[in-house]
């Protein structure tokens, strides 16, 4: 009776014991697979960054388009002065660094990143400004494109529009200041939706 009674008490002891073993194994499967899951992200996303840059330049080199670094900080009416081209693939940027040069026919998407204030904050408020960035071409009174913009404080945003554009024109970017309005940093980019073809 005693020796029975221990027998059983013996199984029940062994029991719980090749449970824990079944359960720490699977513990430790499900660990080796998320480390490798892991090191397969993490090789995936290297492998990625180290191409995106061929990848850019490969898009850039083959899209014609226009890339304008930012301007210094703006805040009177007039044509604005680009400093340099980041990247162009057959347009150019004149010699008085405001006229862009197109060479093909076609629609195009103007970008602008833009961070604008109001000039008429000061310690007791501030005030709303508002500003108009254009694009004209060379010849004409009516913009192709224009955003108007109202700030009351510092504000970045980017904008775009669909507009066309023939070859041999020269375009440039305008600002129209309304009211207390400061432009403190812009770029502007231009790129063709023909992609490298170039219509006469």
């Amino acid at each position: 009776m005693d020796r029975s009674r221990m027998d059983a008490e013996g199984a029940r002891a062994v029991q719980p014991n090749r449970r824990i073993s079944k359960l720490a194994v699977v513990v430790a499967v499900q660990n080796l697979l998320l480390v490798v899951c892991l090191l397969v992200t993490f090789y995936v996303y290297r492998d990625f960054q180290a191409n995106k840059a061929d990848f850019l330049t490969e898009i850039s080199e083959n899209i014609v388009h226009i890339q304008l670094s930012p301007i210094r900080p703006l805040s009177h009416n007039g044509t604005v002065n680009f400093t340099a081209i980041t990247s162009s693939y057959l347009m150019d940027l004149k010699s008085n660094k405001r006229d862009i040069s197109i060479k093909c026919t076609g629609f195009y998407i103007w970008l602008v990143q833009i961070c604008c204030a109001s000039r008429k904050e000061t310690a007791t408020g501030t005030g709303t400004a508002t500003g108009t960035v254009q694009l004209k071409v060379t010849g004409s009174e009516t913009p192709v494109s224009s955003f108007t913009l109202d700030v009351a404080k510092d504000d970045c945003r980017g904008l775009h529009s669909i507009i066309y554009l023939k070859k041999n024109q020269q375009a440039s970017v305008n600002l129209v200041v309304q009211k207390e309005f400061q432009i403190n940093k812009m770029s502007v980019e231009m790129n063709s939706l023909s992609g490298k073809k170039c219509d006469d």
